[in-house]
């Protein structure tokens, strides 16, 4: 499991700064830097949703899975209208490329907090989990601290 941490890892935090490219488009040959951007970073996190949701489904026991998923999805695309809100209201206040920036800037700099001594500790993800009663316990108390 190791190699799918550094390789989860290395899309997510390496492959979002390029999505700051897409700043640099302009019409003519300048128009590869938006082409570039989004590939290298679309690519990077469709690699590390594919690794995330393969371990998910892995780790978590079959009987926990949709839950597990659906706290997940949850937790990820829950924030997302706030996201849109506070995009509009940069944009509506700044305007446009400089909400973009400070978008942007923070998603390319989200993928940093994976580099700290919390994340680079583990080295890997967890390889089994505990079948049975004692694995479910497991899962539910995990599921439990994410809504804490």
């Amino acid at each position: 499991m190791r190699a799918l941490s550094k390789c989860w890892r290395a899309a997510t935090t390496f492959a979002l700064p390029f999505g700051l490219l897409v700043l640099c488009t302009a019409p003519g040959p300048r128009l590869l830097f938006f082409i570039a951007g989004i590939i290298i970073a679309i690519g990077g996190i469709s690699i590390a949703n594919v690794i995330i949701a393969s371990f998910r489904q892995s780790y978590a026991p079959p009987a926990m899975l949709g839950a597990v998923t659906g706290a997940m999805r949850f937790i990820l695309m829950g924030p997302c209208p706030l996201g849109a809100l506070l995009g509009g209201a940069l944009g509506t206040w700044l305007g446009v490329l400089h909400a973009l920036w400070i978008m942007l800037g923070t998603v390319a700099l989200s993928g940093m907090c994976l580099l700290t001594r919390a994340f680079t500790a583990c080295r890997d993800l967890p390889a089994i989990c505990i079948p049975g009663p004692a694995g479910y316990a497991r899962a539910a108390t995990a599921l439990s601290s994410l809504t804490d």
